[in-house]
Order: C-alpha cells, then sequence, then structure tokens
C-alpha cells in the first residue's frame, strides 16, 4: 500500500508541479512533456500493482525504478534550467522523502553519493547559473546528512523494538495492550502458544468475548477500563481456547497516551496448591 501512495503521489504531484512551473515562467516545452511523461509512467507503475499479481510483488523494485527515474528528471531540468531554484526545490524534496525508499545505510550511501557527485558536476559545468553553486551544493550536502541521520535513528528503534519484542516472547508472560476505549491493539506471541489464542482473534473486541465464559464480568474489566478504575493488580479466571481454566496475576499500567498495558503471569499452579 505504501508503495501505491508513493507512486500514485509523484503521478500527480510532478505533472501538476510541471504546470504550475510552465506558468509561471511561460516555458511550454520539452521541460513540461518529460515531466508529464514521468508521472503517467508512475501511475502506470500504480495501476499495474492492482490488476498483476507479478507487479504487485515487485512493488519495491518498481518504487525504486520510479525513484531514480524522478532524480534523473530533476538533475537534467536542474542543468537545462541553469540550477533553476524551482527545480532545486523539488530534488531537495525527493531527497527528504528518500529515507521512505531507501531505509537502509547502505543503499542510501550509494544514491547520496551519486547526488552529490552529479550537483558537484552541475556545479562546475553550468555557466551564468540562476542559483548560488556553492549554496547549492551546500544545501544538497545538507539535507542529505539530515535524511542519513533520520534513517539511522529509524534503524536503531527498529532494532530496539524488535529486541523488545523478542524478549517479551520469551518468556511466560502475556502482554496486552488497549486504547482508551478498551479496544485491543497489542498482544504478545505468547497469548497463542499459552491461552491458544491467535493474535487475530484478540484484537480490538475479541478478548472481551473470549477471556471468560461470563459475559457480564467481561463487559464489567473493559468499562472499568474505559473508566479508567481498574486496579493496579488483579487475578482474574482466564479460559483458554480448549476451555482450560487459568489463573492469571495481571500488573496494569496506564500511560499519558492513553495506552494501558497488562502484563499477565500464570500462577493457576500457585492458586491450586493454595486452595
Amino acid at each position: 500500500s505504501n508503495v501505491r501512495i508513493l507512486l500514485s503521489s509523484g503521478a500527480f504531484i510532478i505533472p501538476i508541479s510541471s504546470f504550475v512551473y510552465a506558468i509561471v515562467y511561460g516555458e511550454y516545452d520539452s521541460k513540461l512533456f518529460y515531466q508529464i511523461l514521468v508521472g503517467v509512467l508512475m501511475m502506470v507503475l500504480a495501476l499495474l500493482t492492482y490488476t498483476s499479481s507479478f507487479f504487485k510483488r515487485q512493488g519495491r523494485y518498481l518504487l525504486l525504478f520510479a525513484f531514480y527515474a524522478a532524480s534523473l528528471l530533476y538533475l537534467s531540468l536542474l542543468y537545462v534550467t541553469k540550477l533553476s531554484p524551482f527545480y532545486f526545490t523539488a530534488l531537495i524534496l525527493i531527497i527528504n522523502v528518500s529515507h521512505i525508499v531507501l531505509n537502509k545505510i547502505r543503499p542510501y550511501l550509494i544514491y547520496a553519493s551519486f547526488v552529490i557527485v552529479a550537483s558537484v558536476f552541475l556545479s562546475i559545468i553550468i555557466r551564468d547559473p540562476v542559483y548560488s553553486p556553492g549554496l547549492f551544493i551546500s544545501i544538497i550536502i545538507t539535507a542529505i546528512v539530515l535524511t542519513l541521520i533520520s534513517i539511522q535513528i529509524q534503524l536503531n528503534l527498529n532494532e530496539r523494538l524488535f529486541f523488545a519484542d523478542n524478549t517479551i516472547n520469551a518468556g511466560n508472560s502475556l502482554v496486552i495492550a488497549s486504547n482508551k476505549d478498551a479496544e485491543i491493539i497489542f498482544v504478545s506471541k505468547n497469548f497463542e502458544r499459552l491461552l491458544g489464542y491467535s493474535e487475530d482473534e484478540l484484537m480490538g473486541t475479541g478478548w472481551w468475548k473470549l477471556r471468560s465464559d461470563d459475559p457480564s464480568y467481561n463487559i464489567h474489566v473493559r468499562e472499568s477500563i474505559t473508566n479508567k478504575t481498574i486496579p493496579e493488580t488483579s487475578i482474574e479466571k482466564i479460559i483458554d481456547k480448549n476451555g482450560n481454566l487459568h489463573w492469571i496475576q495481571w500488573q496494569n499500567n496506564f500511560f499519558d497516551n492513553d495506552l494501558i498495558v497488562g502484563i499477565g503471569v500464570d500462577v493457576t499452579d500457585k492458586k491450586e496448591i493454595e486452595e
């Protein structure tokens, strides 16, 4: 879906921006034609991901192709227009969204190196540029560095989330999260291993239909979440998918962004010994 959104956005933005340039500068020439051509190409690629399973599977490569085509287009237009601020701004925008397409360090560095070399080359060969070559290179490098930092931050965040997810699912704890309306937005994979319920069965309002064979009690617990009256700790009887009874001790945590997270531990054996 992200591939389609990006391709469709490019299919509209590039031709529209070309018409704006043509109207402002009164230049209805080949520049307009080539930008419309790239826009049509992006729209065709986006439509192919809907109509062909092959192109749907190749969506990532289609996006890369369109991304590099757009970058080459604007570098060429910068040469033709002698570093026009209009197309310079367009190239900066492409660099700013490049972290979505090139979300790994190595491919981004290859792309960044290409853009920097091409920009330096343009600054050298263009005579009487409209925009300052030195400032042009400086802004290009700044945009690339900022985007590189953004990619690195995202990669670090993904690594932490991956580690946290593995840590949660490696133990015997049940982790479940809901929004302020008590709609389930996250469950750990341990639910399926320990209780037999899949993630799809529990998301949304599914948990409130399955957790107990007493509907009125399920409604009561759900309302205690929406009213923020649920106790911080509690022990409840939970029915697994096979109908077996489990005693789960919950630790409930409220966060400022209306997120409620419950961490449960199966204490059935301890409860049975006590009884």
